[in-house]
């Protein structure tokens, strides 16, 4: 907007809403035009392309002031015209339908037919973003038949709306030429921001018939010339739409990035529907994928905007999508609703190609409500028209559903033959994104039609397709927002794998599931320093935890509270943002995570990965020779439901209680207690058969949570992330302890025992209060031991801390030089606790401990108190100091403390990393 007409509108915002006000404005600004309503619709119109929000602001403040009675009829149309043409611009499509026909009547009974004319351009338009194609087709008859043979423009740009009718529903071969047509005449006409206009919206169209290159071409020409005449906003439109192409393109990582930068950018201009026109597309990207996480709020908040601007195709774009979440949650009947809500607008608006694609879903829908006949026969039509439309996208998808159909009916070869087809056929967007889960249809419809091999070997395809698919998320946050897209694959080739891969199922299973879990986090971790920050990012860090942190919890409203969280998200956010990982890194880490790659590491130790599958909960047990064993677990889940949340309620509310009235409580909870851990054993332990004592564990879900370690009394337990990660302890431990403490007077006997261990064996101790001893001082440690009262949120780790004097120690202030081969004992509350990421999988002092180059760990899961905190570390270091692992030391003194009697609160919660 220029500074003229900025400040016009604001010297119109600043007068009262009076009858009079108008025409003093008018006057003032725009003497020449005799209607003030004429003036302030010229004004505005001028500037909304810029400023919507202003604009619209604006025309509010006149309307509020003016009296429609008694207007003459060509005031009326031009204010009905201004509230209809604001309101459009805003995004509220439907609510301009109204204004707009009171403004066509108005001039029509006050004989200006080229004010009519010029009703019918906005007026179509509405007609065809709110998905009534027909009714604006009629409206651009009407505004052909007033609008004189001169005024190009106006019939340039009822072509042009007659185009984004078609499109909108979906008649792509009518909209294209309108389109050109529209194009052509702009450019004769010296029009060349409208000529960007049509090329723009031909773009779109290309798009979506999967003309990537003419498309790209168009949408870069049209932000061209955009930028070149300053409309801003316009320009931001044709970015909307490359970054839509980048999505179809599989340049997923770029174009995420840029619908980002783009959602803040309209968010400023309050231009609410291009903000859920990107809410949409990554529902829509993350949906085909399968990342159900990522999808859900994208589409709930897209369908709010859509349903209040009334802008119905788009709803009907975001009922389709939150259709198909539901269905993956297994929530049919919601997934019903909202296809058949999709599926009855597109009937209406004559979307050939959508309400097939809306039919294809409904199809699957009856198919998991366990009726395959009828969805092979609801799906006999959508498929004939997508295979027609697009055979290679939308047509591939039909086909795989049609292939999923057949084999729930039994005719595994019929469909195995159409799921090859499919999953050849699928090269374009959306099919393209579905390749994986078409292998595993290819998969399972070989095991089923007696060929294992094929079985086998398509389960691997189906996880390599995968890989390669997400690899292309080089951000790590993303990577970690769409983990989930990993589980229905994976989940479903080690059942197969375990079914049909021969002698070697178990190992071939194994392999497979070490792929799967904790990618992003695997990654993060064997990058090392790559990712270190900068002093000054830490310093910002530190600075927003403790202002936000300090004193009572702040009020979520409060402005102060919001603002600082708003600071944290971003600069969460941009140090999540890490560059974008090179294919070689990502080839890399994942060959880390094959079996062949670590299982050497695990030593002369078994290593049991558990594992959640199709039946229940199952261990896969690693011995240091011999054949890898899958062993079923049928008892684990009542086990978990029961004992598990038993143990936690338990030790949540001793740890509340007073000293004086914890020593009762536990004395009457010690024996469920016991019977609780034994329980959890027998579930958990017992079935595994395993051969030695040394055990690494690799936890899955809600067994991160669990205490495994007090689980095994007779086991010496080591917990990791990822097999991958394992490293051999140093052969020699650096002889320098710090031991750093919080303000409660509780935490220093323990730190005076723990000191008084080390010296006996030799080490350097020194003790503080501060995070600047652990920053500010030089030399690599071998322990670091903090007592301090801890804080964990699972929404944000920039949030988590332990309290020190000077403030809190977050996970970043851990630095490598001086950790690398460290012990780190936290024995703050909760500092086990950890954050399930799909994707990554662990966030928690576990992770920045692994990431600080720490060898061992020692975290606790719940709360403990000042006592057990004491006791358990002179156990521990008795051992730990005399030369044996944290693993040997932390279950000795676990088997001391019991059986001196001691309630498993004082010693269930802690386990061991490393």
């Amino acid at each position: 907007m220029s500074s003229d007409l900025r400040a016009a509108i604001e010297r119109l915002l600043a007068q009262p809403a009076t009858s009079d006000a108008l025409a003093n404005w008018a006057a003032r600004e725009n003497p020449e035009i005799v209607s003030p309503y004429e003036s302030l619709y010229r004004v505005v119109m001028e500037s909304w392309t810029q400023a919507p929000g202003r604009a619209l602001a604006a025309a509010r403040h006149a309307i509020a002031g003016a009296d429609l009675s008694t207007l003459a009829p060509g005031d009326a149309g031009f204010l009905h015209h201004l509230d209809a043409n604001t309101r459009l611009a805003t995004g509220n499509a439907a609510e301009a339908l109204a204004p707009y026909r009171l403004a066509w009547d108005a001039f029509r009974i006050a004989k200006r037919p080229d004010e009519a004319g010029r009703v019918a351009v906005g007026w179509s338009f509405a007609c065809a973003t709110t998905g009534n194609a027909k009714e604006a087709a009629r409206v651009v008859a009407r505004g052909r038949r007033v609008l004189p043979v001169s005024d190009v423009v106006g019939r340039a740009r009822l072509a042009s709306n007659l185009g984004t009718a078609w499109h909108l529903s979906g008649r792509l071969e009518l909209a294209r030429p309108e389109y050109r047509a529209a194009e052509r005449t702009f450019h004769r006409a010296k029009q060349p921001a409208m000529a960007a206009a049509c090329r723009y919206n031909a773009g779109l169209v290309e798009t979506l018939e999967g003309r990537y290159a003419t498309a790209r071409k168009d949408l870069e020409a049209a932000r061209a010339t955009f930028r070149r005449l300053g409309v801003a906003l316009h320009a931001s439109y044709a970015d909307v739409g490359l970054a839509e192409l980048d999505l179809h393109q599989g340049h997923w990582d770029r174009g995420v990035e840029s619908i980002r930068t783009l959602r803040d950018r309209f968010r400023e201009l309050g231009d609410e529907r291009a903000t859920a026109w990107l809410q949409r597309e990554l529902a829509r990207l993350f949906t085909t994928i399968g990342a159900r996480t990522a999808a859900a709020p994208e589409a709930r908040a897209a369908r709010r905007s859509f349903a209040r601007l009334g802008l119905a195709p788009e709803a009907a774009n975001v009922a389709f999508l939150e259709g198909r979440l539901a269905l993956e949650t297994g929530a049919l009947a919601d997934a019903f609703t909202r296809l058949r809500e999709a599926e009855a607008h597109w009937d209406r608006a004559g979307n050939v190609r959508a309400r097939a694609r809306a039919g294809v879903e409904i199809a699957r829908v009856r198919l998991a409500a366990g009726y395959p006949r009828a969805a092979l026969e609801a799906l006999a039509g959508p498929r004939r028209t997508l295979t027609r439309l697009d055979p290679r996208g939308d047509g591939a998808i039909a086909r795989g559903v049609a292939a999923r159909c057949l084999l729930a009916e039994g005719r595994a070869r019929r469909a195995l033959a159409l799921a090859r087809e499919a999953y050849g056929a699928a090269r374009r967007h959306p099919a393209n994104l579905e390749r994986p889960r078409l292998a595993i249809l290819v998969a399972e419809a070989s095991g089923r039609a007696g060929d294992s091999p094929g079985a086998v070997r398509w389960a691997r395809r189906a996880v390599q397709d995968l890989e390669t698919l997400l690899a292309r998320f080089g951000r790590r946050h993303l990577r970690a927002l769409i983990g989930d897209a990993r589980e229905p694959v994976y989940s479903t080739a080690v059942d197969l794998v375990l079914d049909h891969g021969g002698p070697r199922a178990a190992t071939r299973a194994v392999d497979l599931l070490a792929q799967a879990r904790s990618a992003t986090l695997v990654e993060d971790l064997l990058q090392g320093r790559a990712d270190r920050l900068s002093a000054e990012s830490r310093a910002a860090i530190a600075r927003l935890r403790d202002e936000l942190l300090e004193g009572p919890a702040p009020d979520a409203e409060e402005t102060r509270h919001r603002s600082f969280v708003s600071r944290i998200e971003g600069l969460e956010k941009r140090l999540e943002s890490t560059p974008v990982r090179t294919p070689a890194f990502v080839r890399r880490a994942i060959e880390r995570r094959r079996l062949v790659s670590w299982r050497h590491a695990l030593g002369a130790r078994e290593g049991v990965l558990f594992d959640r599958g199709g039946e229940g909960w199952r261990a896969f047990v690693i011995p240091p020779n011999g054949a890898v064993r899958c062993v079923p677990l049928p008892r684990a889940r009542e086990a978990l439901d029961r004992d598990g949340t038993s143990l936690r309620l338990t030790f949540e509310a001793a740890a509340r209680l007073t000293a004086s009235r914890r020593a009762d409580f536990l004395e009457r909870t010690k024996a469920d207690c016991l019977e609780s851990l034994d329980r959890l054993r027998r579930a958990l332990w017992q079935p595994l058969g395993l051969e030695g004592t040394d055990v690494v564990v690799v936890p899955h879900d809600e067994l991160h949570s669990i205490p495994l370690e007090a689980a095994a009394p007779d086991l010496v337990v080591t917990r990791i992330p990822h097999p991958a990660l394992l490293r051999p302890l140093p052969a020699r431990r650096a002889k320098r302890a710090l031991l750093l403490r919080g303000s409660s007077p509780g935490t220093a006997p323990e730190l005076a025992a723990v000191r008084r261990v080390l010296r006996r064996h030799d080490f350097d101790v020194r003790s503080g209060r501060n995070r600047r001893d652990l920053t500010e001082n030089a030399g690599r440690l071998g322990v670091l031991h903090v007592a301090a009262h801890g804080t964990f949120h699972r929404e944000g780790w920039l949030l988590s801390g332990l309290q020190l004097e000077d403030g809190w120690l977050g996970f970043e202030q851990l630095d490598r030089r001086r950790l690398e081969g460290a012990l780190l004992h936290f024995t703050s509350c909760e500092s086990g606790r950890t954050s399930a990421l799909p994707g990554s999988d662990l966030e928690g002092w576990m992770t920045a401990g692994l990431a600080a180059g720490a060898r061992e760990m020692i975290l606790t899961l719940w709360k403990i108190d000042d006592d057990s905190a004491l006791e358990f570390a002179t156990e521990f270091y008795e051992r730990w100091a005399a030369g044996a692992s944290a693993a040997v030391a932390r279950a000795v003194a676990g088997r001391v403390l019991a059986a001196k009697g001691r309630h498993p609160f004082r010693w269930a919660p802690f386990l061991a990393v490393g």
